[in-house]
């Protein structure tokens, strides 16, 4: 009796429409009761849809989404090669809330590193200004071995924003964002934020981030994050771990496990659906509070679960 299911994993909508909508009818044939479905999706893969095929998208069910979008500064996406620019953002953006569709934006602490710090903090915020999001999300980047940025960094190619410049840029961004949504804070920032009303909960995240600014312990927040591990791989299979993070900010420190075939990716597959009950939705707490846990949880209630999909619907499924 599902009501509510996260398609997984990064970008369902990278399909074209007319591959999308099949998989979506199948989606309710299996789960007729089916009234709410959340996904991600890169802005570049919403440009192919127009608004009318995006209407017809929510009227399916398809009625909030998750972008990545990461930085509203044209300087920053060049550079980590987000393949957009702060007006496709804007004019994206504009065709979801034509369409009626809900949609979150993310902004990515420390992507531009300390060379453009401060214009990523401001331009994101002047950007994301002009939207109408349900919801700003912030997560701190970490660089992973193997990873591109990370080998920039050891050549000296690009220089990684310190914990406490991290969080002093954190503060430039809530400085300049002027929009009324939830806002909410990954595990890989240094204090949990989360919470509705942003504007009228902007001076207490301030002052809270001053807080730690002034007073937390940098060392630890450092080895946290250098111990933070996203992808196990085991044998001949990548286990891919996942917070199962809530539209509502209710869950906390749940996780999923998705078993996929050796090399496929979270950003390639949607094989696995997260489900949550609607009635613990809308409960989000505005309690504020520094945390060093290595994973944080989410202000808010613990709630959902994860079910099994038909095979054939997996197999449908896999992008």
């Amino acid at each position: 009796h599902a009501k509510t299911i996260q398609l997984l994993s990064a970008n369902p909508l990278a399909l074209s429409f007319d591959r999308l909508m099949p998989r979506l009818e199948l989606i309710r044939k299996y789960l007729p009761e089916l009234e709410h479905m959340y996904t991600a999706t890169r802005v570049s893969d919403i440009k192919n849809k127009t608004v009318e095929q995006l209407r017809k998208l929510k009227d399916i069910g398809v009625n909030e989404i998750s972008l990545g979008v990461e930085s509203g500064d044209d300087w920053t996406l060049k550079r980590i090669n987000k393949g957009y620019t702060s007006q496709d953002i804007l004019e994206q953006c504009h065709k979801l809330e034509e369409a009626g569709i809900q949609y979150w934006v993310t902004f990515l602490n420390g992507v531009a590193g300390r060379e453009h710090s401060h214009e990523h903090a401001v331009n994101s915020a002047k950007i994301f200004n002009q939207l109408k999001p349900m919801l700003v999300g912030t997560g701190g980047l970490t660089l992973f071995p193997g990873t591109p940025l990370l080998e920039e960094a050891e050549r000296g190619e690009f220089t990684p924003l310190t914990e406490k410049e991290m969080l002093e840029e954190l503060r430039t961004f809530v400085e300049h964002l002027e929009i009324d949504c939830k806002f909410i804070t990954h595990h890989t920032i240094a204090a949990n934020l989360s919470g509705p009303d942003f504007l009228k909960r902007k001076p207490l995240i301030l002052s809270t981030l001053n807080d730690i600014i002034r007073h937390g312990d940098m060392d630890a927040l450092e080895t946290i994050r250098t111990n933070k591990r996203t992808l196990y791989t085991t044998g001949d299979q990548t286990i891919c771990i996942f917070q199962a993070e809530s539209t509502a900010l209710h869950t906390n420190r749940q996780t999923a496990t998705c078993r996929l075939p050796k090399g496929v990716l979270t950003t390639t597959a949607c094989s696995a659906l997260t489900s949550r009950t609607r009635s613990s939705r809308n409960r989000p707490s505005s309690r504020l509070r520094p945390t060093s846990r290595r994973y944080p949880s989410i202000s808010g209630h613990p709630s959902g679960y994860s079910f099994k999909v038909p095979t054939a619907l997996q197999q449908t499924m896999t992008c």
